[in-house]
């Protein structure tokens, strides 16, 4: 067995994590009751009872330091201190979120001149780009003043993705499906937790 980190870095290392916990707290103060029961009553309903839980980034560098070379990258090995090998994946990842992990995102796809409604009335600016930055989303859900409890609902819904489930940087991009698949209802089927994990291996 060969570690993927050969040397201990000397220099101090630090993890920290994008997601938002208090992410419940936010709806609560920036959604109406109407649009958070309709939250509460979505797919996503069971995540509004989470317990704050915060990151421990000393477990994440354990782990790091612990991580076993080997060819699957969609898996992460680790070896345990008594010899044993922890391997981590798609179906441990499940486990532990209940997000949808089957399926293919593929089926989610829509034309590439399809324009969302919700970019166009909320992000005028942005029409012409046809994306926004999770920082312009979390800036825009912050300011409040919706047109009606549908639009405040699905703004606490992609709310909840990229700064959750996703944990994006501020400057990362929100691709136009997300949009699309909230306006019109498909993301309740999408693999959300096929994408996540995607994105926490690549991380």
């Amino acid at each position: 067995m060969s570690y993927v980190i050969k040397q201990i870095p000397t220099h101090y290392l630090k993890f920290g994590a994008a997601y938002n916990n208090n992410f419940v707290q936010d709806l609560k103060k920036y959604m109406n009751v109407e649009a958070f029961e309709l939250f509460t009553n979505s797919i996503f309903g069971p995540y509004a009872d989470i317990h704050t839980c915060n990151y421990q980034g000393q477990i994440s560098k354990c782990l790091l330091l612990l991580e076993i070379e080997q060819d699957n990258p969609n898996e992460l090995h680790v070896r345990h201190a008594n010899g044993n090998m922890l391997r981590f994946g798609i179906k441990e990842f499940a486990m532990i979120t209940g997000l949808k992990c089957i399926g293919d995102p593929n089926d989610f796809q829509y034309p590439n001149t399809s324009k969302s409604n919700f970019i166009q009335k909320y992000f005028p600016d942005l029409v012409k780009s046809n994306s926004v930055s999770k920082a312009r989303l979390v800036n825009r859900f912050l300011q409040g003043n919706w047109d009606n409890d549908q639009d405040v609902f699905h703004m606490g819904i992609l709310y909840f993705l990229n700064t959750f489930v996703l944990s994006q940087l501020p400057e990362s991009p929100i691709h136009v499906n997300d949009f699309l698949m909230v306006e019109d209802g498909t993301y309740e089927h999408f693999p959300w937790g096929q994408h996540a994990f995607s994105r926490l291996m690549m991380s």
